[in-house]
């Protein structure tokens, strides 16, 4: 078929309704899946904006956090794009991404679908980097639009029919994995435009060479490798498009050895000089043109394969990659019913076996009038180009998961080829069709992938993402990423941090429903010093399952107790009153009931007491010695918080003899660790009893001393602006005697 052939009014009214219906879904993907609820979209939206507000594109290093994308190592085409639309909208504040600590990737595990943590700011209507985000979304989606015309062109001239273009143009448009990959940011949208584009330069060589027509296919190869470098495998075809007319006896043209050197060099030079610039830059920067070995060590072992690829690895990647290039949404967790992959299945080996067939039946031409311009005329061309697209494409990313890990093996990763695939399909779909005469079946699987594509958006991810539950918990509060029993996930709590005694202690819980619960006891129990219980509540539960959902329990805490940094603990009840079990986010059992934080104790009043001696000895400007009593027993020591202090301190009081050398000691955090330093209120006094024996016949002097426990570092001491040697106060024993 003659690419210049105009195309019947009918035959354009079904394809602009094809794109209309594909841009409608493309842009309802776009609102309702929440930003950078597509792997790795994040960070290509990091890479335009930091083009937008920078003019210069990110460097890769080899330290993951310090990238500012951790796509850096991309060539640039598509984020160019962005950028545009990222500085139409000005600058302004970056929006957080805040990782979603309860998210697994697990989709059996029945929890929240979200990656990342949302908030009211990106809703409509859009404002900022929100308004960037969308705009370089619906961006993805024309691109797309773009996509599925030139797969029709494709399918038309593979099958050699506008039926064919039609129903290849809907095999892809109606794919719910391509509208979903499409409706994000991500550079696989734009390599699958130029990958279909490249083919069909491709076939038009094929058809008949002409240097415009090889200076566009030069053109659209070195674009393809601005925009990834996987579109290096269907550079071949560009050159081997031009070799196709000579195998055409009847019009075989003069000269035609120059003729092929002149379009030759054309689809050579022209990519290098599109697209050398990048690799030159990457050779300089990382010494290596693809900056591959720089990206292996920022990513690590996230996407390191740990051995060798095998045969149950092959066997992993057909299953993962046939479901993910139709089906894996959000973060590879939502998926399409089994039904849906069976039916798929069925619709493409039913594709395969038409195909398979249609090759057969050109193989025994080929054969049997012994003619290779046979492969030259027809169809034949843009069958085997087609067929040599998918191959080149595929052989590539073969070679790429030798190196990668299961995270290689998403379909989207072979969409540079989406469009030839979607045009093969239709192929080998349309000979089954006529060869069961029966032409009503020939818009079958596209309709199918239509009704999938609309289940995936209204049946999956509306509710997986629906407003404004995605908004709870609030990112501000404090994650707790429970399985209490087998129905709820606790994914966070609000708690004061602190309380006096007396007081009720208000507990805000945000749940999950894993499945549904008519009726759950959750119990919250306050555990003070010496595991005492100071407080408990049990509230009565009952959710469905998906549902997200919030309530602020009183918790009571008794009047008569002892300041201390006590533990909030929470399950479920079972039946008998006993502790359900509980888990990680990944199935790993904890202990039940399981502690969700620490609370201060307060004291009900403030601590004033008047030592027998009196100092002030000065601990790093964080802790005063004000005074101390010395006992019978040992000696109490009245610390006095100077400031906010991070670590958990250990005080000690070591006895010394004469020679400096210690007798006795005592070393412990104050009061046990009960009531630790980390928790003392600026300007908090608290009594610190150290049981040391005093009473030996050569201790003559007390040395006393802060350090951290974890690095052994002692607090240097000042005594009226004089540092203590050894970080040391020594005080004699003879004044600290009692009478």
């Amino acid at each position: 078929m003659d690419e210049r052939e105009a195309m019947r009014p009918r035959t354009r009214l079904l394809l602009a309704l094809i794109v209309a219906v594909y841009l409608a879904l493309g842009v309802a993907f776009s609102v309702i899946v929440p930003l950078g609820e597509s792997p790795d979209e994040v960070d290509h939206f990091l890479y335009a904006r930091f083009v937008a507000e920078n003019g210069r594109f990110p460097v890769m290093f080899p330290n993951a956090a310090d990238n500012e994308t951790m796509e850096a190592n991309q060539p640039p085409l598509y984020y160019l794009a962005g950028a545009w639309l990222v500085r139409m909208t000005g600058s302004a504040a970056a929006m957080p991404w805040q990782e979603n600590e309860c998210y697994t990737f697990d989709p059996m595990d029945n929890g929240r679908a979200h990656f990342y943590l949302h908030t009211p700011a990106e809703a409509f209507p859009y404002q900022g980097d929100a308004l960037a985000f969308h705009l370089v979304r619906l961006l993805s989606v024309l691109i797309g639009a773009v996509t599925v015309l030139l797969t029709f062109f494709l399918g038309r001239h593979i099958i050699g029919s506008e039926v064919g273009g039609l129903v290849a143009a809907g095999i892809l448009a109606f794919n719910p994995q391509f509208v979903f990959i499409n409706a994000s940011v991500n550079n696989d949208v734009l390599t699958a435009c130029l990958g279909a584009a490249i083919v069909l330069a491709s076939i038009a060589l094929a058809q008949r060479p002409t240097i415009g027509r090889s200076l566009l296919a030069g053109l659209l190869v070195g674009l393809g490798l601005l925009t990834k470098f996987a579109l290096l495998a269907l550079w071949p075809l560009t050159l081997l498009g031009v070799f196709v007319p000579l195998l055409r006896p009847p019009s075989r043209p003069a000269r035609p050895a120059l003729r092929v050197l002149r379009h030759t060099i054309l689809l050579l030079i022209v990519p290098i000089l599109v697209s050398a610039w990048w690799y030159v830059r990457n050779w300089r920067l990382y010494g290596d043109a693809l900056a591959w070995e720089v990206h292996l060590q920022a990513k690590g072992e996230q996407v390191l394969r740990t051995s060798p690829l095998g045969l149950h690895d092959l066997l992993a990647f057909a299953r993962i990659h046939f479901q993910s290039y139709w089906g894996w949404f959000g973060w590879l967790k939502i998926q399409l019913p089994g039904w849906a992959y069976g039916l798929l299945l069925a619709l493409v080996l039913i594709s395969l076996l038409g195909l398979a067939w249609q090759l057969g039946r050109l193989l025994r031409l080929f054969i049997r009038r012994r003619g290779g311009h046979l492969l030259a005329v027809g169809t034949a061309p843009a069958l085997l180009l087609g067929l040599l697209a998918a191959l080149s494409i595929y052989a590539s990313l073969l070679r790429y998961i030798l190196t990668i890990n299961w995270s290689g093996y998403q379909g989207r990763l072979a969409y540079a080829a989406a469009a030839p695939v979607a045009a093969l399909l239709a192929a080998g779909w349309l000979a089954v069709v006529e060869g069961v005469k029966r032409p009503f079946l020939s818009p079958l699987f596209p309709l199918i992938g239509l009704a999938l594509t609309l289940g995936s958006l209204l049946g999956l991810l509306a509710p997986a993402y629906a407003r404004p539950a995605l908004y709870q918990p609030p990112p501000e509060a404090s994650r707790a990423c429970l399985r209490l029993g087998d129905a709820l996930l606790l994914e966070a709590y609000d708690v004061p941090p602190r309380v006096q005694p007396g007081e009720p202690l208000p507990v805000t819980l945000y749940g999950y429903g894993r499945s549904a619960a008519d009726h759950a006891r959750l119990r919250l129990e306050l555990v003070g010093g010496e595991r005492v219980v100071v407080g408990a509540a049990e509230v009565d539960w009952h959710w469905s399952a998906g549902e997200v959902f919030s309530q602020t329990v009183l918790l009571p805490v008794a009047t008569d107790v002892q300041p201390a940094r006590a533990v909030l603990r929470v399950g479920l009840l079972d039946g008998t009153g006993g502790w359900q079990a509980a888990a990680t986010v990944e199935g790993t059992a904890v202990a039940a009931p399981s502690g969700l934080t620490t609370v201060k104790l307060a004291p009900s009043e403030p601590f004033t007491p008047t030592p027998e001696k009196q100092l002030n000895a000065l601990f790093d400007e964080q802790l005063a010695l004000i005074g101390y009593d010395v006992t019978g027993q040992g000696v109490t020591l009245y610390w006095q918080a100077l400031a906010e202090m991070p670590h958990d301190y250990t005080t000690f009081v070591h006895v010394l003899d004469e020679a400096g050398e210690m007798v006795a000691q005592s070393d412990s955090q104050p009061t046990d660790g009960v009531y630790p330093t980390s928790i003392w209120d600026v300007g908090e006094v608290v009594a610190d009893g150290k049981l040391v024996n005093l009473g030996g016949e050569t201790a003559v002097t007390l040395a006393i001393g802060v350090y951290d426990a974890t690095t052994l570092l002692r607090l240097p001491v000042t005594v009226a602006g004089q540092p203590q040697p050894d970080d040391l106060l020594r005080l004699p024993l003879n004044n600290t005697r009692s009478d």
